[in-house]
């Protein structure tokens, strides 16, 4: 049985906190089985980090896309700075994961996580919506989080708290459609089928003759 776990971390920012987030577990079925609230302290500091993130990352990729441009001028770019660039990438993206991880445990969260624990299975399927309107927490490394490592069945996704729902049902119909295909006629009476299939009630018949 698949459960669903919407967490809506409600209004906030990174530089103020999220006073006000709500967890609710719901099954397969729709219906809401717990609900569990919690909060997230500020944490400025990770939006620092997500700004040098951005500013790196596109600072790489400009280099990178000088040096193809270079090597097709066969000119040749220090190596040496490239893999200081990479490496420092590197190590900021770690440093992310840890203090994102840090931020998730804190204990005003954390009491989130342990009820979440004594509900779901790590054998079951689980699917987990973050519900968020700041933008910066949209880049943020969700699948990193400690908490999945032992959901191994759990898939999570991110979301806008406002949404429309989609009715997908269809309406039932009144009745039956029959789709008539009458093909060649030479030497055989069709209009006699014609007319023995347009005696069926309740239905909506569409003829095709002899369609090309």
């Amino acid at each position: 049985m698949t459960k669903l776990v919407v967490l809506n971390l409600g209004a906030g920012n990174l530089n103020d906190g999220f006073p006000h987030i709500i967890a609710r577990l719901r099954a397969n079925q729709g219906t809401i089985e717990q609900q569990f609230v919690g909060s997230l302290p500020p944490a400025p500091e990770l939006e620092n980090l997500n700004h040098q993130w951005q500013s790196l990352y596109y600072a790489l990729h400009q280099r990178f896309d000088v040096a193809k441009r270079r090597l097709r001028l066969f000119e040749v770019e220090t190596q040496e700075m490239t893999n200081v660039s990479v490496v420092t990438f590197q190590e900021l993206c770690q440093e992310i994961e840890i203090k994102f991880n840090l931020w998730l445990d804190s204990s005003s969260f954390s009491k989130i996580d342990r009820k979440l624990r004594t509900k779901l299975d790590p054998n079951e399927e689980i699917q987990i919506i973050i519900e968020t309107s700041d933008r910066t927490l949209h880049r943020f490394p969700w699948h990193l989080w400690h908490f999945l490592e032992d959901y191994q069945q759990a898939e999570i996704g991110l979301s806008n708290p406002e949404y429309s729902p989609i009715n997908l049902e269809k309406k039932p119909r009144n009745k039956l459609r029959i789709l008539t295909v009458l093909g060649h006629s030479e030497g055989i009476n069709i209009k006699a089928d014609k007319t023995l299939i347009e005696q069926i009630n309740n239905a909506e018949i569409e003829f095709l003759v002899e369609p090309k």
